[in-house]
């Protein structure tokens, strides 16, 4: 089951990453490191629980060939496809 938590726990590191690298768009291996006490499979579900919100988009890196084993490994499989990034619009 998915709480509420799991999800403000991808929002806050989201938050706080693209702070750090003044960039929208944030990786899901960075977003997977901030919450590795987190079981994958729970990350998965509120990943694809947070896809469905007008304001949050999780995307396929556009250079497939500079993807790193890690960023690879990260992917979530969503929509027919590896999606690889995220983006939250917080205002």
């Amino acid at each position: 089951m998915i709480t509420i938590a799991t999800e403000a726990r991808i929002v806050d590191a989201y938050t706080r990453l693209a702070a750090e690298t003044g960039r929208s768009w944030v990786s899901l291996t960075a977003i997977r490191r901030a919450l590795a006490d987190l079981p994958r499979d729970e990350q998965d579900r509120a990943l694809r629980e947070l896809a469905r919100c007008t304001d949050v988009r999780i995307v396929p890196w556009e250079n497939q060939k500079t993807l790193t084993t890690e960023d690879q490994d990260a992917a979530l499989w969503y929509g027919d496809q590896w999606k690889h990034c995220i983006s939250i619009s917080l205002w």
